[in-house]
């Protein structure tokens, strides 16, 4: 099965789309959280749900191991050409 690369993926998404919803609401407006504990409780497992759901519908895996690992400035694995001596 081939991998696509990790910015296809909507778990991928769904995950860097909270994340970033969660800094941008801690660095701006804190008291929405304190006043509303039971709507970050339900938007954490709706994100869940959402998560279990990604995982039983995705049957191709994601190409971000072997992405970071070539963007490395070295790989030191590979084989050296004849050239290289």
């Amino acid at each position: 099965m081939d991998a696509k690369p990790f910015f296809k993926s909507r778990t991928f998404w769904l995950n860097s789309t909270t994340l970033v919803v969660a800094i941008l609401t801690a660095l701006s407006n804190q008291e929405l959280i304190l006043e509303h504990p039971e709507a970050a409780l339900w938007i954490a497992a709706a994100v869940a749900v959402g998560n279990v759901v990604l995982r039983f519908v995705t049957d191709t895996p994601i190409k971000l191991l072997i992405f970071l690992w070539m963007s490395l400035p070295f790989q030191p694995f590979w084989p050296q050409s004849a050239e290289a001596g």
